[in-house]
């Protein structure tokens, strides 16, 4: 039967990718089309998972595209930037899941869980019993036994056993979406707890209806923001990027949320003033009309030809952004502001100066860019040194509290020149050895 199920699985993948090997088309590619990373790279870990992968590839056992999609996903998850509770990581936190279930589930989850659990343990070793006020059947008259309990629930322990036996070990920490699979066997527990939990004290019912209802109204509570939820074990959604970000709660949903909070705003009748943005994802803040200024970002890279201009007024940061998860892939910043980061800062800021002060002198300005190594070292430059101020702000940031939020995870503050020539040119707010 197993072997039959991956037979059948091999096929149904063959399928998919139209019986062909090749991962590039040849009647949609051109002849100097490859594939985004060179198969050395994704095949560079001596690991057997990849010497496997390196194995059907050669022998043409996979389609290609499936198989570099899997290599691709594996080599990235052995070293991948993760955040939890303002510390970073290359490698993940042990913790990192176990955190997860506990600020985005909903506690009356863990309590609907932990009366199943006492019931149990309560029917194991309790006296003889009936019970009078259940329907037929009653209730067995002697302790069930725990070894027969233990049996029924076996498949979904198992899944759940098994499940955060990997999770626990994998080095991928990016968001509670891959803890998916183990809400529907917790669910299944949850219910049938609290089915044995009325059933075995029926004048405790309330306390079963008094959970499902938190249910409902959390739901009714967080709409429509409802990836942005966290457990009021941690603080609530206001909260919640303190504790996680990336697909916890960050995952590129609000930027109508934020084109709204713009709007509202100019319909208040406040003060026109700039709006700048360093949002985490693929949406299109065009397409959204959101009126912003963009400043640089992983997802959505800001090439500038020069220094952007920072004006006092109104700063919005996706959660990622903020909490320097992310920044432009080319200059690899993350975690805290530290002394290299300071370093390089000071070290360009001079020629961002020189260059913004001869913005009417075309001439002027390309006589620094050579002077720098020519046009591609000063467009690197311009990317480091807008990441670097960048991550300078949001370091500063991080230390007061927004002053308002769009659906959550894009935080806004209202900077005064003061505060932002502070945050920008003064001692930095956080300062640490090394790059954490």
């Amino acid at each position: 039967m197993i072997l039959m199920q991956g037979l059948i699985t091999w096929g149904v993948i063959w399928c998919a990718y139209g019986l062909r090997y090749a991962a590039l088309n040849p009647a949609c590619s051109s002849p100097g089309d490859t594939l985004p990373i060179p198969w050395e790279t994704v095949l560079s870990s001596p690991s057997l998972p990849i010497r496997a992968i390196a194995f059907a590839r050669d022998h043409h056992l996979m389609p290609e595209a499936y198989l570099f999609g899997f290599a691709h996903s594996f080599h990235f998850s052995l070293q991948r930037v993760s955040f939890l509770n303002g510390e970073y990581s290359l490698t993940g936190f042990p913790e990192f899941f176990p955190y997860c279930l506990l600020a985005k589930a909903p506690p009356e989850l863990f309590v609907l869980l932990l009366l199943g659990g006492a019931t149990l343990l309560w029917r194991r070793f309790a006296p003889s019993q009936t019970d009078a006020t259940s329907p037929s059947p009653a209730l067995p008259d002697v302790a069930t036994p725990l070894r027969s309990i233990l049996y029924e629930l076996t498949p979904l322990l198992t899944i759940t056993a098994v499940y955060w036996a990997v999770a626990l070990r994998t080095k991928l920490n990016i968001g509670d979406r891959h803890l998916l699979p183990i809400y529907p066997p917790m669910l299944m527990l949850a219910g049938a707890s609290a089915v044995h939990f009325a059933r075995t004290f029926p004048r405790a019912k309330a306390v079963v209806a008094l959970a499902l209802a938190g249910f409902a109204l959390e739901s009714l509570l967080i709409y429509p923001h409802h990836l942005s939820y966290f457990s009021p074990l941690v603080g609530g959604p206001r909260q919640g990027y303190r504790h996680l970000v990336d697909s916890s709660l960050d995952w590129g949903q609000d930027l109508p949320a934020l084109q709204k909070w713009i709007d509202r705003e100019s319909a208040a009748g406040g003060p026109a003033k700039p709006v700048y943005l360093s949002y985490f994802g693929l949406a299109s803040a065009p397409y959204h009309k959101v009126k912003a200024t963009l400043l640089t970002s992983n997802l959505l890279q800001v090439i500038p030809r020069g220094p952007v201009d920072y004006q006092p007024g109104i700063y919005c940061f996706s959660a990622s952004m903020l909490q320097g998860v992310y920044s432009d892939a080319s200059v690899n910043l993350f975690g805290r502001w530290n002394t290299k980061y300071e370093s390089d800062y000071q070290r360009l800021l001079p020629y961002m100066n020189r260059f913004a002060a001869a913005r009417d002198d075309a001439a002027a300005q390309q006589a620094l860019v050579k002077e720098v190594g020519g046009e591609e070292a000063w467009i690197m430059g311009c990317r480091r040194f807008e990441a670097l101020k960048l991550a300078r702000l949001a370091a500063a940031l991080r230390r007061r509290e927004p002053d308002d939020y769009a659906g959550y995870s894009i935080l806004i503050y209202r900077l005064s020149a003061p505060e932002l020539d502070a945050a920008l040119h003064g001692q930095p707010a956080e300062l640490v050895a090394e790059p954490r």
